[in-house]
């Protein structure tokens, strides 16, 4: 599964993180993954960070390109692999743990 998403340089985030050289937070990053899985399976929700790795930082208004991967998508919770692109360079990747969504 993929998703695309930029986060625009007019984001108020950017006054703080950081003014001279502003990157997009880690934080905002994983957001956007929790995002992309509740948006293509509505009904999982994502229970923990396995492991992250942050490549290289990520500019205000770069598209970036989420990429989720399964291999056992039947057996709830599952490990999806995940990889972060900004065009052809690698960004980020790690594994997050998803499940059912709690009502």
């Amino acid at each position: 599964m993929k998703s695309n998403f930029k986060i625009p340089s007019s984001h108020p985030v950017f006054d703080g993180h950081f003014p001279q050289y502003p990157v997009v937070p880690g934080a905002m990053l994983l957001q956007e993954i929790e995002h992309a899985v509740q948006k293509h399976w509505p009904h999982l929700e994502v229970s923990s960070i396995q492991h992250m790795k942050f490549i290289r930082p990520v500019r205000p208004d770069e598209r970036i390109t989420i990429t989720l991967e399964d291999k056992k998508m039947g057996c709830l919770p599952v490990t999806l692999s995940v990889r972060l692109h900004a065009v052809d360079k690698l960004v980020a990747k790690g594994g997050i743990v998803v499940q059912n969504a709690s009502s």
